[in-house]
């Protein structure tokens, strides 16, 4: 996969540095080690990145712009439609952008790193919590309003969705130990979408 303005040398470095990271840890890697694996020396490294920060920084660039949440969880699509098949789609659509074979690995190593950079601990919240908790408060506000499900405090339903949902991505991303098999988001995403499910059908009037 050719990325952009990335010359060869550069996005081999890249994706070694995707694999190794998202498998020890961005901390537990060294130059030594990325450029071993990308059969480089080190020096040739430094003629495309400044450092293993830069590096880091430039993966999660790349992750910002491939991953929209702004369009799967558009608060602002939800009308008079089908809110349950609305949802659906958003989820499906969020999942299509991680068809992209990097994304898995920079998602694994997102939860990694949260414990220790500031900056994808915010971006961790803001775009994986704090929206799509708010896009599924309007989808059960639609769905109360319309009489498909019991009157319940709509915060907490939408935070325990979204719990139980990075619950799911953490059991299928952090724990998967083997390095042989992908990640299947395709799996993580029909395992959500089962667990939304079973939320409205147990308070569905």
């Amino acid at each position: 996969m050719l990325i952009k303005n990335f010359q060869p040398t550069k996005e081999r470095i890249f994706a070694v540095c995707i694999d190794l990271f998202s498998k020890k840890g961005y901390e537990n890697v060294t130059v030594r080690e990325i450029a071993k694996n990308a059969g480089i020396t080190e020096s040739t490294i430094y003629n495309h990145f400044s450092n293993k920060s830069d590096i880091l920084e430039s993966i999660l660039n790349y992750y910002k712009e491939n991953v929209d949440t702004s369009d799967p969880f558009n608060i602002s699509k939800i009308q008079d439609g089908d809110s349950e098949e609305l949802y659906k789609e958003g989820l499906n659509a969020l999942g299509k952008q991680f068809e992209n074979p990097y994304m898995s690995k920079i998602l694994k190593l997102i939860f990694l790193e949260i414990p220790y950079n500031e900056k994808l601990r915010t971006y961790h919240w803001q775009e994986l919590v704090v929206t799509p908790t708010k896009f599924c408060y309007n989808i059960f506000k639609n769905l109360e309003n319309k009489k498909v499900i019991k009157e319940v405090d709509l915060n907490k339903l939408a935070e325990l969705h979204i719990s139980q949902a990075q619950f799911i991505i953490l059991k299928s991303v952090i724990l998967n130990k083997s390095e042989s098999k992908e990640i299947d988001m395709s799996e993580i995403i029909i395992e959500i979408s089962e667990s939304f499910e079973f939320i409205v059908d147990s308070i569905r009037l």
